[in-house]
């Protein structure tokens, strides 16, 4: 629930709903039920197997993880002896504490890491498919359900109606459970009207979105994960059925959404006529990481400029903070330094590492769609900034973390009672 309240429920409440004098934005109580709930934890009387939480906090991943928390908050109080308030630091820098619910989801899974990362998934994708059945209202029938209103809004002309392009409606693990559903249709996993209808429904809001550099990733990582899986013979069929249902919706898009059909049309259009290098937004992108890269280094090229206020210092920025909302890379850099960008990479690199040997082990059937999604989020890094914040990726993260510990601490016991029977026989 917590992590749905980050994202204003999807868009469908603004920033200022429920506000506390335009300080606290509905997306903050997140956040303070997030520390009221580990401070609660604290005097929980929780019973873990200490074999087990040693193999956890013995992890790269879990201290990496732990330095990268200690490195924000110390950045914090940089930011307000810098700054010489709280005030901005707390603006520029409560999204990036959104992901402290590390903590509080590392408290949930680790009893039994699989079970309940599946309960809460099954919550996830249900709710993730209704926020696209609201998403494809907005965009085909009109319906005008977000408070933030258009992005941006593109002429078209003749009898198509002008588009609406709106971010902040889109589902926020749209990306996530089109691996999800994709990889159930390959392997004949659940309900296959549920996974054919939720893959359709998030596939075409990525398409109504009109965005054609995620668009290009989502599709290319699409068929990655279908040859990545290696489907069987027995598997070609579900295969066929998976192929015929991205036809359809490419199909129908003229037909239930002309207008967006024609802009993506227009859109790749630009291509061909500039090339990649020449296209609007590429120049803006790249004007923008120069930018940032000029004032980091004549600011602080180690640590950034925090969750400061950049032109308070004299600097120009495309953003309030240091960083930007068009990449990953270049907010990271901007805000955190290169020292920030070092450890995020390193906690994206220990995650890697502790995925490829949880799937080794051959004992689950998340793992391949975490790995899938790590590979999209650092190409996604180049279309936009959000995934740069944790809370859009530390349930699948915390998960592979647990069930690999979690796993490695089973195998461990099995060998010590394998190897005492052993040593009772020859006695």
């Amino acid at each position: 629930m917590i992590l749905i309240i980050y994202s204003n429920i999807n868009g469908l409440l603004g920033w200022e709903d429920f506000a506390m004098q335009g300080f606290i934005k509905f997306q903050d109580y997140g956040l303070l039920i997030t520390f009221a709930l580990l401070f609660l934890g604290l005097f929980a009387l929780n019973k873990t197997d200490e074999g087990y939480e040693s193999v956890v906090r013995k992890m790269p991943l879990y201290n990496m993880i732990n330095i990268y928390w200690a490195y924000y908050f110390a950045l914090f109080i940089f930011s307000i002896f810098a700054m010489g308030s709280v005030i901005w630091p707390v603006k520029m820098g409560r999204v990036f504490f959104y992901g402290i619910i590390f903590y509080l989801v590392y408290r949930e899974l680790r009893s039994d890491p699989i079970v309940r990362f599946e309960k809460i998934l099954n919550c996830l994708m249900y709710a993730t498919i209704l926020f696209g059945l609201c998403y494809i209202a907005y965009n085909t029938l009109g319906l005008d359900i977000y408070p933030k209103g258009a992005y941006e809004s593109l002429e078209i002309g003749g009898a198509a109606d002008d588009v609406k392009r709106n971010f902040s409606g889109f589902p926020m693990f749209a990306y996530y459970f089109i691996f999800v559903f994709t990889n159930r249709l390959i392997e004949g996993i659940g309900n296959k009207f549920i996974n054919a209808a939720g893959l359709a429904t998030l596939m075409l809001c990525v398409l109504l979105m009109l965005t054609r550099g995620t668009l290009i990733l989502t599709v290319l990582m699409v068929i990655f994960l279908v040859m990545y899986r290696r489907p069987t013979l027995k598997n070609i069929k579900r295969l066929g059925l998976l192929i015929v249902l991205l036809a359809i919706v490419i199909v129908l898009i003229p037909y239930v959404a002309e207008g967006h059909y024609l802009a993506m049309v227009r859109r790749f259009e630009e291509f061909s006529g500039t090339g990649l290098t020449g296209a609007r937004n590429f120049d803006v992108r790249t004007r923008e990481f120069s930018q940032i890269l000029k004032n980091v280094l004549d600011f602080d090229p180690l640590f950034g400029f925090g969750f400061t206020l950049a032109s308070a210092f004299g600097y120009t920025s495309f953003q309030y903070h240091g960083g930007s909302a068009d990449n990953g890379y270049s907010n990271l850099l901007g805000v955190t330094g290169f020292v920030g960008l070092g450890i995020f990479l390193m906690v994206i690199t220990t995650w890697f590492i502790v995925n490829i040997r949880l799937q080794a082990l051959k004992v689950e059937e998340f793992s391949k769609v975490n790995f899938v999604f790590i590979i999209f989020m650092l190409g996604a890094f180049m279309n936009g900034a959000s995934m740069s914040y944790m809370h859009t990726y530390v349930l699948f993260m915390t998960y592979d973390l647990l069930a690999y510990s979690f796993y490695m601490h089973k195998s461990k016991i099995n060998s010590t009672l394998s190897f005492n029977a052993n040593s009772s026989n020859f006695a």
